[in-house]
């Protein structure tokens, strides 16, 4: 009986693992749905600055430099994180930004580089 009671884990051990599954199970529960595969890429789009699929964002300049340029833009506070979503999936980063005042919408500048060109 003794050599039993030495087997098991201590209770300590026992209550820990049931708070860490009971954690991971509340970790799991907010995972998107759809990422079964984490290695899988973004739905791609391709890149053209003369054609923004967003709302609310209009193009002020685009100057051409290498395998990107510079990106000149007024658009609301609430079309900025759907602007770089879009980079994402187009494939460009930004390199750096601007981004200022402008009446009552913002003028943001991006310098662009294609994915691909790195």
């Amino acid at each position: 009986m003794a050599l039993w009671r030495d087997l098991r884990p201590p209770q300590a051990a026992v209550t820990r693992d049931a708070a860490l599954q009971t954690q991971w199970r509340r970790i799991m529960a907010l995972r998107i749905p759809g990422e079964e595969n984490p290695g899988a890429r973004i739905d791609t789009q391709s890149f053209s600055p003369i054609a923004i699929p967003l709302s609310g964002a209009k193009l002020i300049a685009w100057r051409p430099q290498g395998s990107g340029g510079e990106m000149e833009l007024t658009l609301s506070w609430s079309t900025v994180p759907a602007l770089f979503s879009w980079l994402a999936r187009c494939g460009m980063n930004p390199r750096s930004f601007s981004l200022g005042r402008e009446a009552q919408t913002l003028r943001l500048r991006l310098l662009l580089e294609a994915e691909d060109e790195r």
